[in-house]
């Protein structure tokens, strides 16, 4: 199941659950068995539901094309950056920098972080996506974990920010409330964090919601 940061400065967690039915929380609480990078180019601003990235990352450095209707991304300036067979690198993209983002406002190319988390009594992790608007909290939080992140129990809650452009975005607020052991954890990796990161390709790649600069 994936759960979106929500928009507009809620500080209620939606979503629908595997038996179709409507859930909302104001804290996510479970262990942190998945923690993957990427990031996105859109071929336009405004993205249809169904349509693929032209680009897609999960090193932020190298980034695969996968869409070939490049919208109005300058195919020239793509090309610059090739480094292979659809390969193409990330940093040096012209839509990797700050102003080059919807109305002048942050980076064209859009990064998240997908977390899994594996709440009490579930036998599969929810995937939460930690858009832009929350990646001055979520890496920084997970960089200072004093365990592997698969060993983590962590909350998520969320708080209302305001972006320089004047709209209300929700902002993932974490926080570490305990640990399991290491041999816990290492059954936790070989169940869960090993899998989702060999299948991260085929977790969803809707437009992330989510505001920041």
């Amino acid at each position: 199941m994936r759960i979106k940061t929500p928009a507009g400065g809620s500080r209620t967690w939606q979503w629908t659950d595997a038996g179709n039915n409507e859930r909302e929380a104001r804290v996510i609480r479970g262990l942190l068995v998945c923690y993957l990078v990427r990031g996105t180019l859109w071929g336009r601003d405004e993205v249809s539901k169904g349509v693929q990235p032209v680009l897609q990352t999960y090193d932020l450095a190298t980034a695969t094309r996968l869409n070939d209707d490049l919208g109005d991304l300058d195919a020239e300036q793509l090309e610059a950056c090739r480094i292979g067979d659809r390969l193409y690198d990330w940093k040096r993209l012209p839509w990797n920098q700050y102003g080059t983002g919807k109305g002048g406002a942050g980076k064209r190319c859009k990064e998240s972080r997908l977390l899994g988390i594996l709440q009490p009594g579930e036998a599969w992790p929810v995937i939460v996506t930690a858009g832009p608007g929350s990646l001055k909290t979520v890496p920084p939080f997970v960089r200072r974990l004093t365990v592997p992140h698969f060993q983590a129990i962590v909350e998520l809650s969320l708080e209302k920010q305001t972006s320089s452009g004047g709209i209300d975005y929700s902002r993932i607020v974490p926080k570490f409330v305990g640990t399991i052991s290491r041999e816990d954890g290492a059954t936790m990796r070989r169940l869960y964090t090993e899998p989702l990161s060999r299948i991260a390709a085929e977790i969803g790649d809707d437009a992330e919601v989510g505001g920041g600069d």
